[in-house]
């Protein structure tokens, strides 16, 4: 007869219990609900590895996909992570003292990657709202968790013969109707269990989720269907299951559909103390938590301790708890201390909220296989210096030199992986150097083998990673882009055909003008600019660069006016950058250069487009030399309105500023032109007349008022005959008038 031993994951209670049952009388086998892909290395479960650990599985969300494609590169990982008090571990390891075979008999994730709603395999089982609504008021708790401690958890005494009513009961009651996923899963548990039975006889033990048990006795008490699952060859990256370390911390942090081991600190203790005939678990935990406080002195009062205990007594006894549980705890400690809304930033109840999450960081024995990725990680961690260790600290990567550009590329690997505890606090853009934080954080270790459901080497995980993030990019080029710029700063030497089709396919479907210009600049950044990547004059690179400038082209030729605003500030730096990409690249690509013009000159004389989209296109062209100097010169006066003026010479600038000091003739015609205009005109174009020279530099700005004013300029510029008083007064005037416009407009004004 096929005996069931539901559990709610992560119960003392249950751990306590399914290893006496073990011990009394072992069964031919324990059956656990666990991953069975892992069987073939169970035995690793038995080293000596130091708990929270977990099994985690990834498989590909779309397995049929043509290799290289974007949906290939979409992974998804489940785990069953494991404590000290976790019924499975004890059940395991209990077993394998008695010398009772162990399997894991749950339907392996590759088999329902597609459907599962969490990837916590021990999350809380899903409860229908009338249920667990009903079960909370009547048994007068806050949620489910409360309710489990008070059925099962609370009680040291709780025999076998009650643990089982109690789960076998809330089993029943929560399981409500079962989806698919539950279904699917159950019955390959089952057809597992049929098998058991055939190689080890009837006496069997099944530990799993006290919900399942009613539908695997359903399941079992009729013909049970063969359920064969298709386990990939060896070699494939795509599939894989690994143990790796956890924390309680992370543990804690679960929630939503994942959610299911709050306050892993408090049980852990707990289970520790039972162990040992100790019912005092919280008054220790707030006694650490008291000597904790004092030595960052941080003092609680004698009297405060005292209220504190009297009143988390009288809770405990009022609930019939058998000793002060952790609810009690922080009630306690809540209604003696806390006075107002702040009190969840008491230094006691902070520092006891820490102590019930509890600290513990998994570690596993020597002889735990790893991931390929992992070990890869990990070896070029340590021989570049940079694995990261408790204590933060700065490390440099100097891309002038190979180790320096070996560093970097590995660490960008790693941000782009998603590793914790590494961030680039300073590009390279100043001096050639990047500069990286790296601390060591409680997810690290376990992020490392994470990683490696997106590849076997660090070059195919950044390029899957990279795909999966391509996906969700719909209508955004910039964002493909700098997808590819990542891709440079990892070391991937080509991109991938899906990532190069998937870029392409953004490009050529975008409306977005601003947004290619921008995706121009990041290419051109890579195909011309910048050795250092040695990414220069890549045919994949220049392929991109020419269906952005063709489809720039094609938006300009029908460009719908566009208002007047800040965001044109966007549509200023889209046309430098394609101006800028005509005039380097233009040739060896064969962009369309002649067709980029000929749409600039549309803009140029069409009356409704806003001033600062005419003057962006004149300077384009200005500054390709597409128009004689004088012909531009001369436009100034025709095209600019007076109310229009500033605006105009904001995008004319913004595109042409460095062709302005280089070919003066349409400086001094707008000198001209503003000369002439009355105080009101010339008042109105000022606000975009200080946009368009903003842009310039101090030396710039001086450069200008040369051309404008001649030799005058130093004097009228840099003189100043006040004395230091008068300067101070003036500055003392600015200041109070710049704080008025804070005032008043609500803003900062530079």
């Amino acid at each position: 007869m096929v005996e069931f031993f539901g559990v709610r994951h992560h119960s003392p209670a249950a751990a306590r219990l399914v290893a006496r049952r073990i011990a009394d009388r072992p069964p031919a086998a324990v059956l656990i609900e666990g991953p069975a892909e892992y069987n073939q290395r169970i035995e690793e479960l038995m080293l000596g590895h130091e708990l929270p650990v977990m099994l985690y599985s990834w498989a590909p969300m779309f397995p049929d996909a043509p290799e290289d494609s974007v949906d290939w590169g979409i992974r998804r990982g489940s785990f069953y992570p494991l404590t000290d008090y976790s019924p499975e571990w004890v059940a395991l390891r209990t077993a394998h003292r008695a010398g009772a075979p162990v399997e894991f008999i749950d339907l392996p994730w590759l088999a329902f990657a597609d459907i599962a709603v969490a990837e916590n395999r021990y999350a809380e089982a899903p409860v229908t709202e009338e249920a667990s609504e009903r079960l909370v008021r009547e048994f007068g708790v806050d949620d489910m968790a409360g309710l489990f401690d008070e059925l099962i958890e609370i009680d040291p005494e709780l025999s076998l013969e009650s643990y089982r009513e109690r789960i076998g009961l809330l089993g029943s009651i929560l399981r409500g109707e079962p989806d698919r996923e539950t279904e699917t899963r159950e019955a390959h548990m089952a057809y597992r269990i049929t098998d058991a039975r055939r190689r080890f006889g009837d006496d069997l033990l099944v530990v799993c989720g006290a919900a399942h048990v009613d539908g695997l006795k359903t399941l079992l008490s009729r013909d049970v269907e063969p359920v064969e699952v298709w386990m990939p060859p060896a070699g494939d990256d795509r599939y894989g299951i690994a143990l790796t370390p956890t924390s309680y911390a992370a543990l804690d942090a679960l929630d939503g559909y994942d959610a299911g081991q709050p306050n892993p600190g408090f049980y852990d203790r707990l289970y520790r103390d039972r162990a040992e005939g100790r019912r005092d678990t919280s008054e220790e935990l707030l006694g650490q938590v008291v000597l904790e406080l004092r030595r960052a002195k941080q003092f609680v009062s004698p009297a405060d301790l005292i209220a504190v205990q009297a009143t988390a007594g009288a809770l405990s006894q009022l609930r019939g708890h058998q000793q002060i549980w952790r609810t009690d705890l922080v009630e306690g400690i809540t209604t003696a201390l806390v006075k107002d809304d702040s009190g969840k930033d008491h230094p006691l109840l902070v520092h006891v909220n820490d102590a019930l999450r509890g600290d513990r960081l998994g570690h596993l024995a020597a002889g735990t296989r790893q991931p390929p990725l992992t070990l890869e990680l990990r070896a070029d961690l340590e021989a570049l210096g940079l694995l990261p260790a408790p204590r933060r600290r700065e490390e440099p990567a100097d891309l002038s030199s190979d180790l320096g550009l070996l560093r970097s590329r590995l660490l960008h690997s790693l941000v782009a992986l998603e590793i914790p505890g590494v961030r680039l606090a300073a590009s390279a853009d100043d001096d050639g150097v990047e500069r990286w934080l790296l601390v060591w954080t409680p997810a690290f270790e376990g992020s490392l083998v994470e990683a490696a459901r997106y590849g076997g080497n660090r070059e195919q995980a950044v390029t899957a990673r990279l795909l999966e993030r391509a996906a969700d990019i719909t209508s955004d080029p910039a964002a493909a882009a700098e997808l590819v710029l990542e891709a440079a700063l990892c070391g991937v030497a080509r991109l991938s055909v899906s990532l190069q089709s998937r870029t392409e396919t953004l490009l050529v479907t975008s409306t977005n003008l601003m947004g290619i210009g921008a995706a121009v600049g990041v290419l051109m950044r890579l195909y011309r600019y910048d050795p250092i990547l040695r990414a220069t004059g890549r045919a994949d690179l220049g392929r991109l660069l020419g269906v952005a400038f063709d489809r720039s082209v094609r938006l300009l030729e029908r460009l719908s006016p566009l208002p007047e605003g800040p965001e044109l500030e966007d549509f200023i730096r889209a046309i430098r950058q394609l101006t800028d990409s005509a005039e380097r690249v233009g040739g060896e690509l064969g962009l369309d250069i002649d067709g980029y013009h000929q749409a600039l000159s549309v803009a140029v004389e069409d009356d409704r487009q806003a001033p600062t989209v005419r003057g962006a296109a004149l300077g384009a062209q200005w500054l390709a030399g597409a128009r004689p100097d004088p012909e531009i010169a001369g436009l100034l006066s025709v095209i600019a309105l007076p109310e229009q003026l500033g605006d105009f010479v904001a995008g004319l600038l913004g595109v042409a500023r460095e062709a302005a000091l280089r070919r003066p003739d349409a400086l001094r015609r707008l000198d001209g032109i503003l000369t002439g205009l009355d105080e009101a005109a010339f008042f109105a174009s000022l606000p975009g007349l200080r946009r368009a020279f903003s842009r310039y530099t101090q030396r710039e700005r001086f450069q200008v008022a040369q051309l404008v004013l001649g030799e005058a300029a130093g004097s009228t510029l840099l003189d100043f005959s006040g004395s230091a008083e008068d300067a101070a007064a003036i500055a003392k005037f600015e200041s109070a008038v710049a704080a008025s416009l804070d005032r008043f407009l609500g803003r900062r004004h530079g």
